[in-house]
This record gives C-alpha cells, sequence and structure tokens, in this order.
C-alpha cells in the first residue's frame, strides 16, 4: 500500500489500518521534527517493534570530527568530558539541537567523578573557535545553548568553554536510540526518586510514570524520564537533574560486576550508538583501569538552573524562549571542576543546590521541544511588543492574516489559529489538532 507521506504511513500502522511498516531511517529524524508531547510520533520505538531494519555504512567525513584535547595518561591526569545529547532517534550521525548538555570531570588518582549539568535553554553566546567553518555565521552571537548543535559537536564545546571557562578534553554525543539501547544493554537502571518527585504517566512518550523510592527502568522508561519536564513546577530545571540521575545510575551499573556479563551487549551498543573523539587506546586504558584498581568513585552531581525569559535567538533570527543562568550557580559550577581537577574531594553544598531566586516563573510553560514551532515573540502586524504570533515561522513567512482584529477569531489549546474563514469548526481530533466540518 502507498501513502503519500511518512505522516500517514505511522497514523496507519497505529490506526491498525495496516500490520507492518517500511521506511528510510532519515525519516524518523522528520517524525520527530513533527513531535510534540501531544502526538505519538516521538514514541514510534515505544508503540511498535523493529522487526527488521538494514544498516548501510559510509566513509566519515573527517572535516566533521572535533580533535580531541587528550591528556597525557588517562590513567591519573584529571579530564573532562562533554556529553552532548541529540534530540533525535536513529542513526547517531544527524546533526541536531543539543538537549542533554553534562560536563563529567573525572580525577582518576582521587576517584573523583562530578557532573555539571546546563540546562538546554541556557542563554549563551556561541564560540566557533572547535568548529569554524560550520558557525561562522552566528559566532560571537547569542543564543540557546540546545542550537549550539545544531553547527556540530564543536560549536557546543567550544560555547561551554567559554561559558565556564574550563578545557572540555572529549566529546561523547549521544541521541535518544543510544540512551535506550545502553540502558537496555546493562539490563536498566535504578533510580531513586524523592518525595513529591513522582510521575503517573510520562508526557513524552506515554509510558508508565515512577513513585517515590526506587524504581527499576528500562531503556524506554530511563529516555522518558531524561526528558519530563511538563510534570515539574520547575520544569526544564528539574529535567536536568532527572538527566544526571539517569547517567550517575548508569556509570554505577558500567562499573558493577554485572557489566561482565552484559559486555557483549554493551559493545554493541556503545559501538552503533555512541560517537566521540576519546581514541580506542584511551577507552580500553579507562576500562583497564576499572578491572586493575577498582576505584571507591565518589559521584557527585550538580545542576545549574536558569530563570525564564525571551531573548533574542541568532539561529531563529527572532526572540524565543529562554533561560538565564544564575550566575552564582555558575561560579559554583566553576569552582567545584577546579577543585576536582585539583585533586580536592568534592561534596555538594545543600545551600548552593537550591539559590535564592524564584525560578517557577513560566517554567510550567507548554513549550515544543522543536525550534521551528518555538513560542516565539513577533510583530508582523503591528499589534505592539506583547504580541505572540502563534503561526509564525522563522524559516518560512509569518501566518496569514486571518483578521486578528476579528473578535470572533479563536485559538485552539495548542495556539493554532482557528481559520473562520473555513468549513465550521467542529472540533479535535486525538493529538488537539482542529477538525473542519462541511
Amino acid at each position: 500500500v502507498q501513502y503519500d507521506s511518512i505522516y500517514s504511513l505511522v497514523d496507519a500502522l497505529f490506526d491498525h489500518e495496516v500490520t507492518t511498516i517500511a521506511f528510510p531511517e532519515n525519516n524518523h529524524e522528520e517524525l520527530y521534527e513533527a513531535a510534540n508531547d501531544e502526538n505519538q510520533y516521538s514514541a514510534l520505538n515505544t508503540f511498535a517493534n523493529i522487526t527488521d531494519e538494514y544498516i548501510y555504512y559510509t566513509d566519515r567525513d573527517a572535516s566533521s570530527i572535533t580533535p580531541s584535547d587528550p591528556v597525557a595518561n588517562i590513567m591519573s591526569d584529571p579530564f573532562t568530558v562533554l556529553i552532548s545529547g541529540n534530540d533525535s532517534y536513529g542513526t547517531i550521525d544527524t546533526v541536531s539541537r543539543s538537549d542533554v548538555n553534562m560536563l563529567v570531570t573525572v580525577n582518576p588518582r582521587t576517584a573523583q567523578i562530578l557532573m555539571i549539568s546546563i540546562p538546554r535553554d541556557t542563554y549563551v553566546t556561541v564560540s566557533c573557535e572547535k568548529n569554524s567553518r560550520a558557525c561562522e555565521a552566528v559566532d560571537g552571537s547569542t543564543d540557546k545553548l540546545t542550537h549550539t548543535g545544531i553547527y556540530g559537536v564543536g560549536t557546543t564545546e567550544s560555547t561551554i568553554e567559554d561559558f565556564l571557562g574550563v578545557p572540555i578534553n572529549y566529546y561523547v554525543r549521544v541521541n535518544f536510540s543510544s540512551l535506550i539501547n545502553l540502558v537496555d544493554a546493562v539490563g536498566g537502571v535504578d533510580i531513586d526518586v524523592p518525595e513529591g518527585q513522582e510521575v503517573e504517566r510520562f508526557y513524552a512518550n506515554g509510558e508508565e510514570g515512577v513513585h517515590a523510592g526506587v524504581n527499576h527502568l528500562d531503556g524506554d522508561r530511563a529516555l522518558a524520564f531524561a526528558r519530563e519536564r511538563h510534570a515539574y513546577v520547575d520544569g526544564d530545571n528539574q529535567r536536568v537533574k532527572n538527566q544526571a540521575m539517569v547517567m550517575k545510575a548508569l556509570i554505577r551499573k558500567c562499573m558493577s560486576p554485572s557489566m561482565f556479563i552484559n559486555y557483549p551487549k554493551v559493545a554493541k551498543a556503545v559501538s552503533t550508538a555512541i560517537d566521540t573523539n576519546m581514541s580506542a587506546r584511551e577507552l580500553k586504558s579507562l576500562v583497564t583501569l576499572e578491572i586493575a584498581r577498582r576505584p571507591d568513585w565518589n559521584i557527585q552531581n550538580y545542576a545549574i538552573a536558569g530563570e525564564s525569559s525571551f531573548e533574542y535567538c541568532a539561529t531563529l533570527n527572532t526572540t524565543a524562549s529562554a533561560s538565564i543562568a544564575v550566575p552564582s550557580m555558575v561560579e559554583y559550577a566553576k569552582s567545584l571542576i577546579a577543585d576536582v581537577r585539583a585533586g580536592e574531594t568534592i561534596e555538594i553544598s545543600p545551600e548552593a543546590i537550591t539559590p535564592s531566586v524564584d525560578l517557577t516563573q513560566d517554567q510550567t510553560q507548554t513549550e515544543q521541544d522543536n525550534a521551528y514551532n518555538e513560542p516565539l515573540v513577533t510583530d508582523p502586524y503591528g499589534y505592539g511588543q506583547d504580541y505572540v504570533d502563534p503561526g509564525y515561522d522563522p524559516y518560512q513567512q509569518p501566518a496569514q492574516d486571518y483578521g486578528y482584529t476579528d473578535p470572533n477569531v479563536q485559538y485552539d489549546a495548542w495556539g493554532n489559529l482557528i481559520d473562520p474563514s473555513a468549513s465550521p469548526f467542529i472540533g479535535y481530533d486525538e493529538w488537539g489538532n482542529p477538525i473542519y466540518g462541511g
């Protein structure tokens, strides 16, 4: 059966019109671009089973690789790794927004591991020092951190280096599929959820949520937990904390005796789902370090929070919802990294975790996980600086003016303009799209 688009093809699968579909993997990214928290496309891996796949390999473009800044001896010298998480499924070579931005600083001599999480919407100055060819047009401009991933991981890396004033030695790049595959390969992870942070069902993919206490999560639920923000008052600030919890649990699982039992599955998941500029020799040395010394790692994590704001974003060439990092938290993160690299034993101060500012304002607003559909402030028709045009697309033209001064004009719950010139509006479909009747 032929379908006119990838969307109608997937709809047919979920509507049980067909039992099996086949499509090129690059369409998976297209599906995700059209997805939001209300429709089903981002959860295709959850709602369907992959019965067969054919993978074709091509030589990698050497210019796409950001060289590492290696330490002399990775088994003894402190080093910092950028964990960059793309907001895409499928192959890891897809260039996409960087939704997870985490610095992991390791000191092998003192067995210290520090994870610093930075919210995806943090407002930063873009640096193209490590990827000048790709992002020359936005070099030195201001934007959200997540948009730097569009220009390559090197841009994200050099931007964070300038933001925190710390050298980054290596990067590890993952995506949604990477996390699912890795967590499943190690047999799942255990997450200890504090009281008050339980979630009945995840918005991201409809998966069963988490209860207070210890939860054993498979790959799909671990991804949903790491992506969840709508269920929390602190929104994206809580999401980066969840991401750190998943990463810490994954690190501990990889250091447990069960790792040796699951090694073949983990090796396969790593070989196809992770992109890194660490050399094979350095990776082997890290495994040797763990086996030979069995360090008693002190793993600490800290999340920089931010305050909601609307700021100009160079990538979009307009204003968008952003997050202004709390200066005191940025400085504290810098000091923690410096202490670990200097060989100090660290313990995160409880007073530093909760800053003395209100971070809840506007954090719970529903915002698309999609640069093409971000809630953008613009004023194409001259209605004043506070006017928000929900139909504006920075990559196309402003939405048609159906008569914004007409008192009969209405918007649906998702900000879509209900066209008064169309057939009579009769309701919504199950994904919240307006339905017009004859």
